[in-house]
């Protein structure tokens, strides 16, 4: 279907503003009215004389729009007109004047004693007027004649403007100056009506921009003729004539003095202000010492302003010229400096700059610009010429960033949030923190967990860059970049580039005055073991106090932990108490007996009786807070020689009920035991009563299995040391066929032997350690030994050993400690990076690597002894902290004299105590300085980046040294270097 056409029924009316602008159709809805569309309406339209109707397509949509309305009466313009363009008047635009601040009390007594504008224009009118003028004859011997006419001549006449005499804007001018421009008037445009008649635009008043006098109009440019103060009103302006001082500070046609041009104008006007003027001259390059005093100029200025003439004011003095060579500290600059003279100085002699400058010995001079320079300089306005660059040398380059790598994971925000609320509720937390006040509490960023000689950042080594040389021509060699800005506090050691936990806690990480700040505060909640022998019939508890911000000690923790395990007979309620105050004043219990079970009687035969359970053998141990430890695991029992392992009782019973640990009841055994074979380094005991004890003979772990008891002094691990072993803590030999993985744990009283790899995991060795394979510590692997160690190759590990230590192939930044000799052997073996403290020297075909890396090497001393000194001077440094804080409680108020004699008596054992341990000190410090017969021997390369050390004498390798080796020499007390002989290597 067709769209019909919007149409409104009813009855119209036109309405026609006064102007003739705007048609307005107004609709009165009626049902028996006519039907108007657009058509309809065009044609009303016309009818009434309306030409500049809508076109038709606006004229439905405006129809539909109304339509669309409810209301009863609508409105639709339907014709618009043309309004007429209203003609404007000449105006005039002034920019960048205005009275200047100095000037504004005199602009406002000018000004408001001068008189109303008085504005002339000229106008040209014609006029007749009679003229005598002479004729010429018509024949040539006749005479002229003069014969009067009337000319039509053009002549100028003065005419007096009046106008609104209100200022409304003024200003400060000087003769000459451009102070503006007019915008011209425009003449309009004429409209035109909705009925087409033409509307004309309204004439302006009067069009005219006037100008007054002082004030020229040059076409469409406003020019000043005289100096004064401008006013402008709303169609005119003019200037009042007014002359201020006016000067201007010079320079001598020499360039080195310094003049002030001044030039009066009004007797009462201001004066320059002479602070003013030597400052401009010092802005021209005048120095302060240069210029006479602001005092003495001000007298001056006022002798020429009452004189009435021109004058040129001296303010310079004189002084003599002066030139220098400076070379800067680093060497990479020679800067020459030059001073003229003034005034009846010494003048400056380009010649006598010259031979200075070739005197110097300077390389790579540019002597045709250094020549147009400093004569450019002298021809110049300049007075000095400071620090122009003569040569410039080659900068070294610097070495790459060392910015620290963090090896730690941050804390969720909740549990920092944690910690640091218990912190600020509980003393303990921070107890033994001393750097609190420097690194508080409320500068931690960062929290994370950490275990003991756990790497917490390793800083890159330093590499220098590339070489320069200096303004002489001589080498200067590379920079390195400086460490990067850390500060350690408790519980972190740094080792060369590493960054270690010395004990298992929280790591504090925090910035201070763009510092980074780091310790490691002790946090371990309490552990509360409780072992049920598998009779049940006998419970043990072990029990370690929390540290730091960890969960302590107490009955209630203890008691859910028997509850946990269901231990409900037999309890020990004294020993319990007694072991609670035990672990909170500082000691550990170990395998408590804490309950016993009431055993069941036996009508006859023997009784056997475990006095020591062996290992459960689980493959995960269960935490008192429920989580799982699979680290480690109950499949060791460790026993020492003469452990009682189990014993046989002969008496005879009568049968009873007993009652186990948990409280079950247990029935009386019908049939007596069978008695146990004894198996290896087990022993019987015989006892006066009877009983047979079975006692271990060796240290080693204690096995019972068929029935059977015995002592393995050798443990074995078919395999590696992961999840599926656990930790293993043996007081014998410990031999693992495969490999230790990270995180992992191998403590041994004997040898430990490992046929593949080490990684991430500490190894402890009363005896030799040997890794057939290699170490890849990632910068937490530690090996200690009490004898030796061997290795194909270790990285990034720690090895300390009281003797001597072998890698077969390469040591590859790693912290090497040892009382014997740090051997690494074949053709290419290499120590690379890290650091090394051998106390009888070091042999290994390389040293260092061509990248410059740093590898530092101690040797001729006893290292051990060195961490014994630290470990003293640790010990007094506690008691120190303890005698101060003794001295602040006897300070204090409100002490009874029991309480003050206490006090005393401790600082007296402190004191005691700390002179034994700085005699102690004393002793260490002296043997420490004692010399070990020792020699770092490097048959192959030592290349530049090592530093060899003994004794606090240092040789650092700046070029790479072949076939070499080093001794400590006790006479002139320096470390030596000397060839070695090829076939002795």
């Amino acid at each position: 279907m067709a769209n019909t056409e919007a149409q409104i029924i009813g009855s119209v009316e036109l309405q026609v503003d006064e102007h003739g602008l705007v048609a307005t159709l107004t609709i009165t809805r009626d049902a028996d009215g006519t039907a108007w569309s657009a058509d309809s309406i065009h044609a009303f339209l016309k009818r009434r004389g309306v030409i500049e109707p809508l076109d038709g397509a606006e004229m439905r949509r405006r129809i539909e729009a109304a339509d669309k309305n409810d209301e009863p009466v609508v409105a639709i313009v339907v014709a618009q007109g043309l309004a007429a363009e209203t003609a404007t008047s000449e105006r005039a635009e002034f920019a960048g004047i205005a009275v200047p601040e100095e000037m504004a009390d005199e602009a406002e007594r000018v000004l408001a004693a001068a008189a109303n504008p008085e504005i002339v224009v000229k106008r040209t009118r014609k006029v007749q007027r009679s003229k005598l003028q002479t004729v010429k004859p018509k024949l040539p011997f006749m005479r002229p004649r003069q014969e009067r006419v009337m000319v039509t001549e053009t002549e100028t006449v003065p005419e007096r403007v009046y106008v609104d005499p209100v200022v409304e804007q003024t200003a400060y001018v000087e003769a000459g100056q451009r102070i503006g421009r007019i915008v011209p008037r425009t003449a309009g445009a004429p409209g035109r009506s909705v009925y087409g008649k033409v509307i004309h635009p309204r004439p302006s008043a009067d069009p005219l921009f006037y100008c007054g006098s002082g004030v020229q109009r040059r076409g469409e440019e406003l020019v000043a003729d005289t100096t004064g103060f401008l006013r402008v009103g709303a169609n005119w302006t003019d200037v009042v004539s007014y002359a201020a001082h006016s000067w201007q500070v010079v320079r001598s046609e020499d360039q080195v003095s310094c003049f002030v041009d001044f030039f009066p104008g009004n007797a009462e006007a201001r004066l320059p202000d002479a602070r003013e003027l030597i400052g401009q001259a010092q802005q021209l390059g005048f120095q302060t010492d240069q210029l006479i005093s602001a005092e003495l100029l001000a007298q001056q200025l006022a002798v020429a302003a009452r004189r009435g003439a021109a004058d040129r004011i001296p303010m310079t003095g004189s002084r003599d010229a002066a030139y220098s060579i400076h070379i800067t500290e680093d060497r990479l600059t020679a800067l020459l400096n030059l001073s003229k003279g003034k005034g009846r100085g010494k003048p400056l002699v380009l010649k006598e700059v010259g031979r200075a400058i070739r005197s110097r010995g300077l390389v790579r001079l540019d002597q045709a610009q250094i020549q147009q320079d400093v004569l450019a300089f002298y021809r110049s306005s300049e007075v000095d010429l400071i620090g122009y660059v003569l040569a410039e040398g080659t900068a070294p380059g610097e070495g790459p960033p060392r910015d620290p790598e963090f090896s730690f994971r941050p804390l969720p925000e909740t549990q920092q949030r944690d910690l640091l609320r218990a912190a600020a509720e509980d003393p303990r937390v921070l107890e033994g923190i001393d750097s609190l006040d420097t690194f508080p509490m409320n500068a931690v960023r960062q929290m994370a967990l950490v275990d003991r000689e756990q790497r917490v950042v390793t800083i890159p080594p330093t590499v220098e860059g590339s070489p320069g040389s200096d303004v002489f021509g001589k080498p200067i060699r590379g920079a390195t970049t400086p460490e990067p800005s850390l500060r350690l506090f408790e519980n972190l050691s740094q080792t060369g580039s590493v960054v270690i936990a010395q004990i298992d806690g929280v790591l504090d990480c925090g910035e201070v005055d763009g510092v980074t700040m780091l310790r490691v505060r002790p946090h371990a909640d309490a552990d509360v073991g409780v072992t049920v022998s598998p009779d049940r019939m006998k419970a043990y508890l072990s029990l370690l106090d929390g540290r730091g911000s960890g969960r302590r000690v107490d009955q209630d923790i203890v008691a859910d932990a028997l509850a946990r395990h269901n231990v409900r007979h037999g309890i020990r309620h004294g020993v319990l108490k007694a072991a609670v105050r035990a672990v909170t004043g500082g000691r550990r219990i170990t395998n408590l007996l804490i309950a016993e079970g009431t055993p069941p009687g036996r009508s006859a035969g023997k009784t056997f009786e475990l006095l020591v359970q062996p290992a459960g053998g689980s493959a995960v141990t269960i935490r008192d807070d429920g989580g799982a430890d699979y680290k480690n695991q109950g499949n060791i029992r460790t026993v020492t020689a003469g452990t009682r392992l189990a014993r046989i009782l002969p008496h005879h019973a009568e049968a009873r009920h007993g009652t186990d640990v948990t409280g079950a009841a247990l029935p009386p055994a019908p049939q007596p035991e069978a008695e146990p074979q004894i198996g290896a380094f087990v022993r019987t005991e015989r006892q006066p009563d009877g009983t047979l004890l079975l006692v271990a003979e060796r240290d080693g772990d204690f096995v019972m299995q068929d029935n059977r008891l015995e002592i393995r002094v050798e443990y074995r691990v078919e395999g590696n040391v992961d999840f599926a072993t656990g930790n293993i803590r043996f007081p014998g030999s410990v031999n693992v066929s495969g490999s230790v993985t990270g995180g992992f744990v191998v403590i041994a009283g004997g040898d430990i032997t490992v046929g593949e790899t080490v990684e991430a995991s500490l190894l402890s060795a009363d005896g030799r350690i040997v890794v057939r394979q290699g170490i890849k510590g990632a910068g937490k692997g530690v090996l200690r030994s009490r004898s030796a160690i061997g290795t194909g190759f270790a990285e990034q590990a720690a090895l300390l050993s009281v003797g001597d230590i072998s890698v077969a192939s390469a040591a590859l930044h790693c912290t090497v400690k040892t009382n014997g000799r740090l051997v690494v052997n074949g053709d290419r073996g290499a120590i690379t990076g890290g650091s090394v403290r051998a106390r009888h020297g070091v042999t290994a075909a390389n040293l260092g690597s061509p990248n410059g890396v740093r590898t530092s090497i101690s040797f001729g001393q006893d290292y051990l002894i060195a961490d014994q000194i630290e470990k003293q001077e640790k010990e007094i440094e506690t008691i120190k902290r303890r005698v101060t804080a003794v001295d602040q409680s006897m300070r204090g108020s409100g002490l009874t004299p029991d309480q003050i004699d206490e006090l005393r008596r401790e600082k007296k054992r402190l004191l005691k105590a700390m002179e034994k341990r700085s005699l102690r000190l004393f002793t260490l410090r002296e043997r420490f300085e004692e010399h070990h017969d020792a020699a770092v021997t490097v048959p192959g390369t030592v290349h530049p980046g090592v530093t060899l050390e003994s004794h606090g004498r240092t040789i650092d390798i700046r070029t790479p040294r072949r076939s070499v080796s080093f001794n400590f020499d006790e006479l002139t007390g320096r470390v030596i270097e000397q060839p070695i002989d090829k076939r002795d290597a």
